[in-house]
């Protein structure tokens, strides 16, 4: 097994996967969606909201907004939170940037996301919890788009060796090369686990 081609960017990754599997390839891809750890506003509180939007609708958007994840918010298991607040009156659109967050490290990765648009003599007012979660238990906390297109040899007489041709595209602020090494981390870290299990009961 082999990677070539790579070409990368600050947001996109290519590269080949060379003389594997489906099964090697596909634990590769979900562990990039819905392994990796990122922030996203979880629980939304309203004080005010007379813009046409529904509270739930709204809650929504701020959730769906990609917010960077620093390093020591990482360990899922530490269960780290910090809260947010939104408050706007003057008509136009509030966009991500407007956001107030209670770290100063956790920030909107797309500060110019819309969230309302407010009218004459409307506003809003509410509060958040910003928590830690992966992309396996809501959309919110996914870090990537990872996808692949198969090659196969079809000459090969028995078990044809497969090349994946992968691309990885970062939602957070984080190189995809770096989400991809974090990925391997994780499935190296299960497999270990599974293999001290297995030799638990012998």
């Amino acid at each position: 097994m082999n990677i070539k081609n790579m070409k990368e960017d600050e947001k996109k990754l290519e590269f080949t996967l060379e003389d594997s599997n489906p099964p090697t390839a596909n634990a590769i891809r979900r562990t990039l969606q819905r392994e990796i750890p990122t922030l996203a506003v979880t629980k939304v509180s309203f004080f005010q909201n007379s813009t046409p939007l529904f509270d739930e609708y709204i809650a929504h958007r701020i959730g769906m907004t990609p917010l960077s994840t620093p390093k020591d918010y990482d360990k899922e298991e530490s269960n780290p939170t910090t809260m947010m607040t939104l408050t706007a009156k003057e008509p136009g659109i509030v966009h991500a940037e407007e956001i107030d967050i209670e770290d100063p490290k956790v920030k909107p990765v797309y500060p110019k996301t819309p969230i309302v648009k407010l009218g004459e003599n409307q506003e809003i007012e509410l509060e958040g919890t910003i928590k830690l979660g992966l992309g396996k238990e809501h959309a919110r906390h996914k870090p990537c788009l990872a996808t692949y297109k198969t090659e196969t040899d079809k000459e090969a007489k028995k078990d044809p060796e497969t090349n994946f041709h992968f691309t990885v595209e970062s939602y957070v602020k984080k190189e995809p090369k770096k989400l991809l090494e974090q990925s391997l981390n994780i499935i190296e870290e299960k497999a270990n686990e599974l293999k001290e299990k297995i030799e638990e009961t012998e």
